[in-house]
């Protein structure tokens, strides 16, 4: 109902700003790294062999109880003869363990078991990353490394302090070899085996993600690399440069994980399960990645403990160990601010608080105006500039949680979620003599409550209950401007409509380790979900609505078995959907075997079934329908349109693939096929009722993903490819078959990353092909018929993204982090969506490009829209982190 353009061309003069840009920082960093100030350390057997010459004095001590400690000296030293005597055995009573008693011109050193605090920081000796989680003990006490892989600890000089940390060999460290005055730096190596024996591919697009041998892609934000494009770990943006995983929306949320569309994808933050879309209308992540501890994804091949949904598995988890330290951090970048904290409630409790809001009550910036341009224009009129008054969108989210360790084999979590986004369009139409208001609420809160307990050395056991609301709220004013000649008040015309999914459950299950490679997990859950759809209309007091109920009970269990040779992992899920006396039974199965020490195979295969959805497939025959609101969730056998019940979704998936991993080379090839059961869509009949019909099919999905990484020294490459079809079949027309418009032939992502210490570059191309769309051979009333479904293609699809991140420690507790984004750089005009309006919205195409004879001489007219993908964007993000 409005429109804003956007002219944003970018020339040869814009990219070389950029490259140029990217290339002066990268050199004056390193220039700057070059130039280090001298190191004042000195061992102190060089100070003891010194002195004892230039001092004809001599020094009675244990050789080695001095091999490799080094003194630090706060004054800068040009030599050893600067040193005075007196100011060396200061330093050394200060900075060791030491002791000193002298006898004439002899001075014996002898050692004390003296109370003293050792600080210092935990790092990977492969990758240099800071190691949070690290248990540093000396038996007597213990202390758990922070976020930035901080320690402190009370000991004593005669003790020894050890590290451990799972996929790590344990690190033991004798107090009395350290500096005591001065932070210390512990580097752990990772254990070969447990990596082999969980971990399939280490560092699979960069450090902190990972292929486990599963089949499974676990990502670590808080140690994660730069990912190109990106500015922050972002879990749902990293995860769209995986083969198999894309968004032709462009969107955050709404991913396609090979074939499954979003409403198929199970998303949980905490166990709590998500419904709504991203930010900024799926522009921005939902999640706070500076929460995220790790964050399990699912292509197939999953366990039997997830059900409810068909496609991919997307397992989002915050920390669950609790650190002694205050810590946290707080940034801000181009459209949004936020901030968390972590307070340790005396060494059993933390509690942790977190939030984010948008800018735009604030300040005003280019990124906001591109992403909220784009959104508006692909969702309402664009065509006139003057139907435009004002627009506004907001959001912001909360996210809080209480970790408790009760006892040593009892711990219980607590957490929450609060998303919020807000739209409100004011337009003007005063050809037609009248203005809307136009309100547009998505909110989804949830909290969870995780109970896990260690009944025995072999048995652990888990209790979570869960609840999730996701409410949609839609308010349309339409206010009709008066006539100036008469005194007659016209009432404001109102329309309401809310969608809103509730979801409760519980779940219980049993984990018993049987010895070091098998152990069998099994479970019982029950949901319950309640989908209440309304429309209400002021004036007329008239109101539709609908109020469905589900429950769903579950028993899952699966035996697993992991050797260095091979693995697999059998189970089963049993579904009853009681409302609508259904059972459903979902095997579940995934193999692994290492041939040789560099070449592996997997083999997967799946059925699942799905009761509660929100989208019909498209294929362009549908038409806009109140009870069909973009938000609304549909429950097999009870929701219905126009007295067709929604049928119940199921798939059937199978997979194999192969791995090659020597050295920094990996490649990893997996092939699926997915079919699936229950698709809809609706089909108008041109006839005298006009009805519309509701179609029940199915869908094809099969593929063959591609990915290949090297990486040399600091620097990392990877490859992605997917080819891939997704057929629908429908009784239509004589084809009976069709393309999705989710699909695209081919995808590639090429990225590049680099480290120069603090400092991190990255590069990606992203390239798809188009995906279908559909033109109008025909029209009866106001509806476009086709004769022919996805047969033409929309131009290919190309995207370049880079972005910068420096991160400098202040000290110990203090770390800043400065990055830079460009997304699209060469700002290319790429289209994600075409579609046919019976009004022309598209500025680009103010005349019709079809137009059809109805009847009576009526002609209806077909304007073409295209929707646009994001142009040239750039962002900036500045953090503090303590």
């Amino acid at each position: 109902m409005f429109y804003i353009k956007t002219t944003n061309l970018l020339d040869i003069n814009h990219i070389n700003t950029v490259i140029c840009f990217l290339i002066c920082f990268s050199y004056n960093r390193l220039d700057a790294q070059i130039k280090e100030e001298p190191n004042n350390k000195f061992s102190i057997l060089e100070l003891l062999t010194h002195f004892e010459k230039d001092k004809q004095i001599t020094f009675s001590y244990d050789p080695k109880s001095i091999n490799e400690i080094q003194l630090i000296f706060k004054k800068p030293i040009k030599s050893l003869q600067n040193i005075e005597l007196k100011y060396f055995l200061e330093v050394l009573e200060n900075q060791t363990s030491f002791d000193i008693k002298k006898n004439d011109t002899n001075y014996i050193l002898y050692k004390v078991n003296k109370p003293i605090t050792i600080t210092g920081t935990v790092i990977n000796l492969y990758s240099g990353e800071v190691l949070s989680g690290v248990l540093v003990t000396d038996l007597d006490s213990s202390v758990i490394t922070d976020s930035k892989g901080v320690f402190r600890i009370q000991t004593k000089t005669f003790r020894t302090l050890e590290f451990y940390r799972s996929g790590f060999k344990n690190t033991i460290v004798s107090v009395d070899s350290v500096n005591k005055n001065h932070s210390i730096q512990i580097s752990m190596t990772e254990q070969t085996e447990i990596l082999d024996e969980v971990v399939l591919i280490h560092d699979y697009l960069t450090f902190g993600v990972d292929k486990n041998r599963d089949g499974s892609i676990e990502i670590s934000p808080q140690t994660m690399k730069l990912i190109p494009g990106l500015i922050e770990p972002d879990v749902m943006e990293a995860i769209q440069l995986l083969p198999g995983i894309n968004s032709s929306s462009e969107g955050v949320n709404t991913i396609n994980i090979r074939g499954s569309t979003f409403d198929q994808n199970l998303i949980l933050w905490d166990g709590i399960k998500i419904y709504t879309k991203g930010h900024f209308f799926d522009k921005i992540s939902p999640f706070n990645p500076n929460l995220v501890d790790k964050a399990t994804i699912y292509r197939n091949g999953t366990s039997s403990k997830y059900g409810g949904r068909i496609g991919g598995i997307i397992d989002i988890n915050t920390k669950d160990e609790i650190i002694n330290n205050v810590s946290g951090n707080a940034g801000i970048n181009l459209t949004h601010a936020d901030a968390n904290i972590n307070l340790p409630i005396r060494k059993k409790i933390e509690i942790t608080l977190a939030g984010r809001h948008s800018l735009e009550n604030f300040i005003s910036d280019k990124k906001n105006e591109i992403l909220k341009t784009n959104v508006l224009s692909n969702s309402f009129n664009r065509l006139d500039n003057n139907l435009f008054l004002t627009n506004k969108i907001t959001y912001y989210d909360f996210s809080p949680s209480i970790k408790w360790n009760i006892s040593k084999n009892n711990s219980l979590k607590i957490s929450g979620i609060y998303l919020n986004n807000s739209l409100q369009v004011t337009s003007n139409f005063p050809s037609e003599s009248f203005s809307t208001i136009e309100v547009l609420d998505q909110l989804n809160k949830g909290t969870s409550i995780g109970w896990n307990s260690k009944l025995h050395t072999k048995l652990l056991s888990f209790l979570q209950i869960q609840y999730s609301n996701h409410l949609v709220s839609e308010k349309n004013t339409r206010i009709l401007i008066p006539d100036p000649q008469s005194d007659t008040f016209i009432e404001p015309s109102t329309i309401f409509r809310t969608s809103e999914l509730i979801d409760i459950s519980g779940v219980y299950n049993m984990t018993y380790t049987i010895n070091d490679t098998s152990k069998i997990l099994g479970g019982y859950e029950q949901t319950h979900n309640k989908i209440n759809n309304d429309k209400i209309q002021l004036e007329s007091s008239s109101e539709e609505g609908s109020l469905h109920k589900l429950n769903t009970q579950s028993l899952y269990s699966e035996y697993i078995y992991n050797n260095r040779a091979y693995g697999y992992r059998i189970g089963i899920r049993a579904n009853y959907y009681s409302d609508i006396n259904k059972p459903f039974l979902e095997p579940r199965l995934y193999g692994f075997a290492k041939l040789t020490k560099a070449l592996s195979v997997n083999l997967a295969a799946e059925i699942k079934s799905q009761a509660i959805r929100q989208e019909l497939e498209d294929t362009q025959l549908e038409i806009d329908l109140d009870a069909l609101n973009g938000d609304s969730w549909l429950i097999a056998g009870l929701s219905k349109v126009n007295q067709n019940a929604i049928p119940l979704l199921t798939s059937n998936q199978v997979g194999a693939g192969v791995v090659y991993k020597r050295k920094d080379l990996s490649i990893d090839i997996e092939s699926y096929y997915k079919k699936s059961k229950g698709v809809i869509t609706i089909l108008y009949l041109p006839d005298e009722n006009d009805d519309e019909l509701i179609l029940g099919g199915n869908s094809s999905a099969y593929g063959v993903d591609i990915f290949i990484k090297q990486k040399i020294n600091k620097y990392r490459t990877w490859l992605g490819y997917s080819w891939s079809e997704n057929i629908l079949e429908f009784p239509i027309d004589q084809r009976k078959r069709f393309r999705s418009k989710t699909n695209h032939k081919h995808i590639i992502n090429w990225s590049h990353t680099i480290d120069f210490k603090n400092l991190q570059l990255g590069i990606s191309w992203n390239y798809r092909s188009g995906n279908v769309y559909s033109i109008p051979s025909d029209a009866s009333s106001n509806v476009f018929l086709y004769d022919s479904i996805g047969t033409r293609y929309l131009p290919d699809y190309h995207r370049l993204n880079a972005s910068l991140l420096y991160s400098y420690n202040w000290n110990n507790k203090l770390k800043a982090t400065v990055g830079i984004s460009f997304q699209n750089i060469l700002d290319r005009k790429n289209i994600i969506d075409r579609r046919y309006s019976t009004v022309a919205q598209d500025p680009d195409f103010t005349e019709p490009e079809f137009s059809f004879n109805v009847q009576d001489g009526y002609t209806l007219d077909a304007y073409r829209v295209d929707y646009k993908g994001q142009p040239f964007t750039p962002d900036f993000v500045f953090r503090l982190s303590f």
